[in-house]
């Protein structure tokens, strides 16, 4: 399930605060009649940049960075703005969900790409493209190492941005292997 977009009052001296989910998002979310889930405001500590989850908790942060471009080696993202939606749920999060916190930010799904990077990975090494329900649900995946997820948009097509395609998408074949098995890892420690 979403979460909640974080407005960061700390550049005017204020503590944070957060918006509630637009009304609209649960009536395409949740079956007819069914009661808008109450989302918790969480607490954030000064200096922190996620509230503290705990390691079983259910929730975890999406770091949106938008209006950027990845450099020509995707080494790094350049330009742009970050927004953080906190309060995210890990079960049952999809693609769905996704968009509406983009929507909320001014952004349309399918003007743009998503892209996920693996958690303490190179960016150049560990991004992906999101493009369904099935690569969202791997992302939940990684919520066990960090429940701060960095999500990148780009204005370029994927082909544009990985080459002749996402097969051809790593600098190297090793760079590609790497990235495999440490996906592998991952699932294998959380399952």
């Amino acid at each position: 399930m979403r979460g909640r977009l974080r407005i960061d009052g700390r550049v005017f001296g204020e503590n944070p605060s957060w918006l509630e989910v637009p009304v609209e998002f649960w009536s395409k979310r949740l079956p007819a009649g069914s009661d808008a889930p109450v989302i918790p405001e969480p607490i954030l500590a000064p200096g922190d940049e996620t509230p503290k989850y705990g390691e079983d908790s259910r929730y975890f942060t999406i770091k949106v960075h938008y209006g950027g471009r990845f450099d020509d080696n995707l080494d790094s993202y350049v330009g742009g703005e970050i927004r953080y939606f906190d309060m995210c749920e890990v079960v049952d999060f999809r693609l769905i969900d996704m968009e509406s916190m983009l929507t909320e930010l001014g952004l349309v799904l399918g003007e743009f790409c998503l892209w996920f990077c693996i958690p303490d990975t190179e960016l150049s090494k560990g991004i992906m493209p999101i493009v369904s329900d099935e690569e969202v649900e791997s992302i939940s995946v990684f919520t066990a190492y960090s429940r701060c997820l960095n999500i990148y948009t780009t204005d370029e097509p994927l082909d544009e941005v990985v080459g002749d395609g996402w097969d051809n998408f790593s600098l190297t074949q090793l760079a590609e292997d790497q990235r495999i098995e440490r996906i592998e890892e991952m699932r294998e420690e959380v399952g």
